[in-house]
């Protein structure tokens, strides 16, 4: 596993309102992994455009 970063999110229902430490986030493209009880994964992301 390569670490790209600290987590932007991390809680069991995934909001993201698209702030890093209360500040918006640079326009761009955002890559996650959603794991449930190390069974289930999923990679995408999310792009941020203003």
């Amino acid at each position: 596993m390569v670490d790209c970063g600290p987590a932007v999110y991390n809680d069991q229902i995934f909001l993201w309102d698209a702030t890093f430490q209360g500040v918006s986030a640079p326009a761009g493209v955002y890559a996650y992994r959603l794991m449930i009880d190390k069974k289930f994964e999923i990679n995408d992301s999310e792009t941020i455009t203003y």
